[in-house]
Formats: C-alpha cells, sequence, structure tokens
C-alpha cells in the first residue's frame, strides 16, 4: 500500500505501519511513560515530605506536654492533669506570670470548683 508513508490514518493504514513510524510511536510512548513517572515520584516525595511534617508537629506537641507535666508535677500544683489540659497556644506554661497560673490551680481547692478529682502529689 502507497498509503504508508502519507499522514492519513485509515484502519488499514494503522495496521500496515511502516518502521519508522513504529519507531515514533514507541519513543512517543517511552516519553509519556517517563513523565508518568516522574510525577508519581513527585507525589510520593511530597507525601513522604508532609508525612514528615505532621510526625514532626506530633513529635513537637508531646515533647510540649511533657515539659508541662514535668513542671505541674515539679512545682506541686493542685491538679497537674488540669494544667497539661489547658490550651498551649493561649497560655503561657506556667513561666512568664507563673505566680497567676499557680494561684489559678490552686483555686481547684475550693469546693465546687475542682471537685475531687485533682491528684495530690507526693514529695
Amino acid at each position: 500500500s502507497s498509503s504508508s508513508s502519507s499522514s492519513s490514518s485509515s484502519s488499514a493504514d494503522l495496521s500496515s505501519l511502516s518502521e519508522e513510524e513504529g519507531v515514533q510511536e514507541g519513543q512517543a510512548s517511552r516519553r509519556k511513560r517517563g513523565l508518568e513517572l516522574k510525577a508519581a515520584r513527585a507525589q510520593r516525595r511530597r507525601q513522604r515530605k508532609e508525612e514528615k511534617m505532621r510526625r514532626r508537629e506530633k513529635r513537637i506537641r508531646q515533647m510540649k506536654q511533657r515539659q508541662r507535666w514535668n513542671y505541674a508535677t515539679k512545682v506541686l500544683i493542685v491538679d497537674p492533669e488540669a494544667f497539661c489540659r489547658r490550651d498551649l497556644r493561649t497560655d503561657d506554661g506556667g513561666r512568664g506570670s507563673g505566680e497567676d497560673v499557680r494561684k489559678v490551680e490552686r483555686r481547684g481547692k475550693e469546693p465546687g470548683l475542682g471537685g475531687g478529682e485533682e491528684e495530690e502529689e507526693e514529695d
């Protein structure tokens, strides 16, 4: 068939691809595959990065909580649990205006505010 050299794509033409056209098509599909692989790698890299950030934030959060707990138990705050439950962002962690913070915590001893759920720490 003489139409194989022309670029018109009839069904008969597609079935009788010349060597050269087959090679070109192979290159195109290889290039496409390469781009797909590249995109997949980039996506995996992004996911790994996000996962890493999440783990880091979690670790930092836990570390801050541990610091709070240690502070609360060392300074013998009446209710360390309540102290550690407070929002990290709005609270100075007992530093700076630490005196006020501790007064707030001791207020839990009054009936009606703390109930009987606070734990006394042993020396």
